[in-house]
């Protein structure tokens, strides 16, 4: 998009002298739609991808808890050693 509008501007008595100026706005247009939906599609995957690790990770220590659990209730484990190996893991 930048380079459309370097462009226009930098030569924009040779646009104005071959009467392109709709021209170059369309161009200039074009290019900022599709830089716009670029950034859209990048913010909707970016969203996406930020639920499902959130998703999953949280998901994962909550299954790390929940197993330690049983080395806890098996005496196999302290809850001193489990709250560490936790606190580590987050």
């Amino acid at each position: 998009m930048s380079s459309v509008a370097n462009e226009t501007l930098g030569n924009i008595k040779t646009v104005k002298a071959f009467a392109g100026e709709d021209v170059a706005i369309e161009n200039f247009n074009l290019s900022n739609f599709v830089v716009t939906n670029i950034g859209y599609n990048m913010g909707s995957y970016m969203a996406i991808m930020f639920i499902f690790f959130t998703f999953f990770f949280q998901g994962a220590f909550c299954g790390m808890a929940y197993v330690t659990g049983f080395g806890v209730k098996n005496g196999e484990l302290t809850p001193g050693e489990v709250t560490a190996f936790l606190l580590y893991n987050w």
